[in-house]
């Protein structure tokens, strides 16, 4: 009789798996994304609540890229694949970035402010800083009241980039966990992005330093303050 194949040797490597999905899947909200931004553009003028509701889609639309991202990671940091690719680049120009992806996202709903104090160039993974100053952005875009301020500062020796906004702020459960994922958090929150946010910041180290999240509510706004805080 032949030998029949293991389970485990019919099982893929689910690392690979998961990667090549979720490219996968990001490709093709990246061509959904690119729908619903000419479909804006269009009811723009002719249907200004039709192109509300696309721009709430296509925030939508982002919060799902982010998670499948965070699943990703966290499962590569726990499994031990996980590393931060570093490199110099220039804080100002990230702090843009977002901004200006804020406001295309808002429009005029929301005021979206920006300063950066930092030198010109700081090592670390621009990918990885990206996303987790996104996570915090997009929570901040759907719970602001009217104004949110991203900031990029030197502040001993660390590279402090902030998200705040003036909305109620992080529920208590959220300000409260240091490791884990909260289950069941209040208004949908799950504690994955930040998670996803501290792996990122503590994959970012020099000598005896490591990097790390800080969140609290108050700050110049009055509600959520997301900082993340690079060696």
């Amino acid at each position: 009789m032949e030998n029949q194949p293991t389970q485990q040797a019919l099982a893929p490597d689910l690392t690979t798996l998961l990667a090549s999905n979720v490219h996968e899947v990001k490709n093709l909200l990246a061509q959904l994304f690119l729908a619903l931004d000419e479909a804006a553009i269009t009811a723009q003028s002719d249907c200004p609540k039709l192109a509300q509701r696309l721009t709430d889609m296509r925030l939508t639309g982002r919060r799902v890229h982010d998670r499948l991202l965070h699943i990703l990671t966290v499962y590569k940091a726990e499994s031990g694949f996980f590393s931060a690719n570093l490199g110099a680049y220039d804080p100002a120009e990230v702090i843009e970035d977002l901004t200006l992806e804020a406001k295309s996202l808002v429009g005029d709903r929301l005021t979206v402010t920006s300063v950066c104090h930092a030198p010109a160039h700081w090592y670390f993974d621009r990918y990885l800083v990206e996303s987790a100053l996104t996570n915090a952005l997009h929570n901040a875009l759907r719970q602001a009241r009217g104004r949110i301020a991203l900031s990029a500062r030197d502040e001993v020796g660390y590279l402090v980039l902030k998200v705040e906004d003036d909305g109620p702020g992080f529920p208590g459960e959220m300000l409260q966990s240091r490791s884990v994922p909260v289950a069941n958090g209040e208004d949908g929150h799950t504690g994955l992005g930040l998670y996803f946010s501290r792996t990122a910041a503590a994959a970012h180290q020099d000598k005896d330093r490591a990097g790390f999240v800080r969140i609290e509510n108050g700050g110049a706004l009055g509600g959520a303050v997301f900082s993340l805080h690079l060696p």
